[in-house]
């Protein structure tokens, strides 16, 4: 039965490739690894480290539990989709701030990096989290959708009894 569930540490692993390959080519924006959940942001020269922080969604909630509670420095969000409250509120807190603040990914198409003295936006075309596929390292991400009738883990744990004794 393949893995319904990321692990936490491939969870990083998974959205920093992902951060590389999209600002992979790119003149203006750069991101590559520089320890096992950091990662070294740039937007044209100006460049400075950052934590990866991995979720499925952030609300506005989210976000506001992150601010009280991450440690300072640079971070970027990585989520499957980000609420534009929490967008709004992540591009406030970053105007209120003299130091490095925060950046994010929302899988659905955008890429916002942000830092004092230079900030930068990828658009991109997003695609369901279902569709796409496996990550790097040929270990699949948890998805709401499947291609096959089978769903979820209540469906695949069913149809997993039914087969074991049918």
């Amino acid at each position: 039965m393949p893995k319904l569930r990321a692990q936490p540490d491939q969870q990083v692993d998974g959205a920093i490739e992902e951060l590389e390959a999209l600002t992979a080519g790119n003149r203006t924006m750069v991101a590559r690894r520089s320890g096992p959940d950091q990662v070294t942001l740039a937007v044209g020269q100006v460049s400075w480290p950052a934590r990866v922080i991995t979720r499925s969604s952030v609300s506005l909630r989210d976000v506001q539990e992150l601010i009280a509670t991450e440690a300072r420095g640079s971070n970027i969000i990585v989520a499957q989709q980000l609420s534009s409250e929490a967008k709004d509120l992540l591009a406030e807190h970053n105007q209120s701030l003299r130091a490095f603040g925060w950046s994010w990914l929302d899988r659905r198409g955008e890429l916002q990096l942000n830092n004092p003295k230079s900030s930068g936006t990828l658009q991109f075309q997003g695609e369901r989290p279902g569709q796409r596929g496996p990550a790097g390292g040929n270990w699949p991400l948890a998805a709401p959708s499947s291609d096959g009738s089978i769903r979820g883990r209540a469906g695949i744990s069913c149809s997993a009894a039914l087969l074991l004794d049918p």
